[in-house]
This record gives structure tokens, C-alpha cells and sequence, in this order.
């Protein structure tokens, strides 16, 4: 039960965080924000595991973080929470074929279904008509396959390094990697309300995040797992709708339930 749980609650703080994020850009940079957040993470983490396992695939991990990062947080500037919140839950159909990819595991047949669908979601939320697309939608999709990579090597991951040691690595690597650009970008200028989603997105997203979803991603069944990963895009949009009064067209309602759809076939 509590694995369980620790994924649910997972699904639910990380859905947050994408209003959340969206007003601590107002203030700060791509690279200030993450350099802030993970530098703030770091410590606390750090007191919780004082002697962090690292390995080549837990460092791998850390980068491959760092890039889901800065394209899902560069995205973010470009378009709304909400749409942010849905195409990043893509890398639940993008890891099957991810994983196919990497490791050689047979896709489900049911794949076949759910990314077509997710596909079409991704198109009415995103209101592609062939003439172009968002580029904060663009990032945020290339992030989601980031994810899905990530995703593949927690999997592997998981059986020799502990969820603290984890959540170590991809804060050391994403505040050092930040820091540079970060620097060069100052000074910071933070308002409260962006100390505020500074202090969310460390505490809650971070470390309780990656903490839980190593540790929770262990031993849940896929059914808990599918309902985890549904809560954060639906978290997301009503959060963005209770905190930046995001509303969704209509079209962008047909396309969210596409993809929430995709996610569940997927998963089932």
C-alpha cells in the first residue's frame, strides 16, 4: 500500500508544479530557475542520504534529467501549463517504444492503439493545422521522450541503486550543468511568489518526487501505475485553471481525453 500510494502522490505534486513553474518564470531564466531549484533540493537530500551511491548509469540518469529539464522548462515559457502538463504524460506511450529501443523488449500489440490516439491528442491541444507548431509544444514533446528515457534506465536502475542516491545524482548534475548559463544570466531578481514556487518545486517536486517515484515505481501494480501517471496532466490542467486561469478550447478538451486515453490503454 505504501508504494502505491508514494506513486499517487507523486503524480499529483509533479501535476503541480507546472503552474507552479509557469510563475517562477516570471521572474527567473531557464537555467536560474533549475539551478535555484536543485541547488535548494541538493542539501536536503544530501542530509537524508549522506553517503549517496553513484554509478555510470545513475550519472547517465542525471543527464539525461538535465535535458528533460531544460526543454520541459524552456517549453514551458512558450505555452500554457495545461498543455505542458498533457504532452509531458506522452512519455508513458513513448516508453514502451523507448524501451524496445534500448533493452529489445517486445512493444504491447496494444501500443498499436495508443499512440495513434496520443498522436491525435497531441494535434487538437496543440491546434496543429500544418502550417506550424508551437514552439513551446515542440520543446515540451522533446522533453516527454526524455522522460520516457528516463523512465527506462530508473527501471534499471532500481535494483542496485537506492531512490536517494538517485534523486542525489539528477540534482548534483542539473544545479552543476545550470550553473554556468545561470551565473552569466544574473542577477536574480526573485519576487515571493517565485520564492514560493522555488521552494514547491525543490521540497515537493523534487525531492519527495524523485524519491517517490524510485521508490514507488519498485513493486506497484500496473493498474496503480496507470492511475499515477493519469493524475499529473489532470492535476495539471486543474491547477492551472485554479492558479493562472488557464481554460482549455473545446478542441483542447477532445484532445486531452486523447491522450488520457492513450495513457490508459497503454498502461492497462
Amino acid at each position: 500500500m505504501r508504494s502505491e500510494f508514494l506513486l499517487l502522490s507523486a503524480g499529483v505534486v509533479w501535476g503541480l508544479t507546472f503552474p507552479v513553474m509557469k510563475i517562477a518564470l516570471a521572474d527567473l531564466s531557464t537555467f536560474q530557475f533549475l539551478m535555484l531549484r536543485f541547488s535548494i533540493a541538493l542539501p536536503i537530500i544530501a542530509a537524508l542520504r549522506r553517503t549517496p551511491k553513484i554509478d555510470v548509469l545513475s550519472a547517465l540518469v542525471g543527464l539525461i534529467s538535465f535535458l528533460g529539464m531544460v526543454l520541459q522548462v524552456t517549453g514551458l515559457r512558450y505555452t500554457t501549463a495545461t498543455n505542458s502538463g498533457f504532452i509531458t504524460g506522452m512519455y508513458v506511450v513513448f516508453t514502451p517504444v523507448v524501451s524496445y529501443i534500448l533493452l529489445g523488449r517486445r512493444p504491447p500489440a496494444r501500443l498499436a492503439i495508443s499512440l495513434p490516439l496520443s498522436l491525435i491528442g497531441l494535434a487538437l491541444i496543440t491546434n496543429y493545422r500544418f502550417e506550424g507548431v508551437n514552439i513551446g509544444d515542440l520543446l515540451t514533446l522533446l522533453s516527454s521522450i526524455s522522460w520516457s528515457i528516463q523512465i527506462v534506465l530508473i527501471g534499471i536502475c532500481a535494483s542496485r541503486t537506492d531512490p536517494l542516491s538517485l534523486a542525489f545524482i539528477q540534482s548534483l548534475i542539473i544545479a552543476l550543468m545550470s550553473s554556468p548559463i545561470a551565473l552569466i544570466q544574473g542577477p536574480f531578481d526573485i519576487s515571493a511568489s517565485a520564492l514560493t514556487a522555488l521552494l514547491y518545486t525543490s521540497i515537493f517536486g523534487t525531492v519527495y518526487g524523485l524519491w517517490a517515484q524510485a521508490k514507488g515505481q519498485r513493486d506497484v501494480s500496473p493498474e496503480i501505475a496507470a492511475f499515477a501517471y493519469l493524475l499529473e496532466p489532470v492535476t495539471s490542467a486543474l491547477s492551472s485553471y485554479l492558479l493562472l486561469g488557464e481554460v482549455m478550447s473545446t478542441e483542447g478538451l477532445f484532445g486531452s481525453l486523447a491522450i488520457l486515453l492513450s495513457i490508459a490503454i497503454t498502461m492497462k
